[in-house]
């Protein structure tokens, strides 16, 4: 089926009929800037409305407090209440530490020759596809 090639262009009035139109792209711009600005005005608007609608009844007297201890404080207040306790496990942590703490033996800390790895054992203790060469 072939389309007649010199038949005149309907398309411009058709689309006009249905309500359809060109715009500029200067006039497109211009709406698109409006759109934009009526969402982001209804958000502002909408966050307004329920940080309003939170204020009004944090303060009503339907808004229920805690009674009892809030979980942060029972935290803070068993903290305070066994501190001895809990230091006295982490003393004996560190007691039962073979370098006594967090000291390192003095041998430890030699720096390495030439082109040798930190520590020679490394390459003896890993498997065999990590070793160093």
């Amino acid at each position: 089926m072939s389309w007649p090639i010199d038949g005149p262009d309907l398309t411009e009035p058709i689309m006009r009929r249905l309500g359809f139109r060109r715009v500029s792209s200067q006039r497109a711009r211009s709406h698109r800037r409006r759109r934009w600005s009526a969402r982001g005005a209804t958000i502002v608007l909408l966050l307004a409305v329920v940080g309003i609608g939170l204020q009004l009844h944090r303060h009503s007297p339907a808004a229920r407090t805690p009674t009892g201890p809030t979980l942060p404080s029972a935290v803070r207040h068993d903290l305070l209440r066994h501190r001895t306790t809990i230091n006295r496990a982490i003393k004996s942590i560190r007691d039962l530490s073979p370098y006594g703490g967090l000291q390192l033996p003095a041998n430890h800390l030699q720096a390495p020759q030439g082109n040798e790895p930190l520590n020679n054992a490394v390459g003896q203790s890993t498997p065999g596809p990590f070793r160093w060469v």
